[in-house]
């Protein structure tokens, strides 16, 4: 499975991402589906405020196109 697409809330914060074969997922969801190597292209970081995940490949996860929700 991939991540195609970022979903974001109004003030444009990533709340989830949209993963081929599963549909929209959370971003603790993504993270944890990651983990376990169900998604392909990312690895996950550590931050100051928990875990994230970070692109493998020449294409930034913010350049993604977005869907706007709420």
């Amino acid at each position: 499975m991939r991540i195609y697409r970022r979903v974001v809330n109004p003030k444009r914060h990533t709340v989830g991402y949209m993963v081929s074969g599963h549909g929209k997922v959370t971003r603790n969801q993504a993270v944890k589906m990651a983990n376990k190597g169900d998604i392909s292209g990312v690895r996950i970081a550590r931050g100051q405020s928990g875990k994230y995940l970070v692109s493998t490949t020449s294409k930034s996860l913010y350049e993604l196109p977005i869907t706007v929700e709420g």
